[in-house]
């Protein structure tokens, strides 16, 4: 179970994503020209969801879809916990895990 102060926009995918997470005790983002690969939420308007998967060949799959000039980013589970979700937070974002394109 994600920790409750991270707000996941899927919710019924953040459970898996959870498992996964930390049976690899990694997750993987996808950065570009415009930074960490996000969407504009679909359920909270004005807010941004960043895009991460529980595995690099899911992050991979989708990359050219989540950025341009795709580059595949692996964080150990620990420093996404300690520094990424709380940069998050602050900024006002979302966690949308395990995106698999979907607008």
């Amino acid at each position: 179970m994600l920790p409750r102060s991270v707000d996941c926009e899927a919710s019924s995918i953040g459970d898996g994503f959870a498992r996964k997470a930390v049976a690899m005790r990694k997750v993987w983002t996808v950065s570009g020209a415009d930074g960490l690969a996000r969407l504009p939420s679909r359920n909270r308007p004005g807010r941004d969801a960043m895009l991460c998967w529980s595995s690099g060949e899911a992050a991979e799959r989708f990359a050219l879809r989540a950025a341009r000039n795709p580059r595949v980013n692996p964080i150990m589970l620990a420093q996404f916990i300690s520094d990424v979700l709380p940069k998050l937070r602050a900024l006002n974002r979302l966690v949308l895990p395990d995106w698999s394109g979907e607008p």
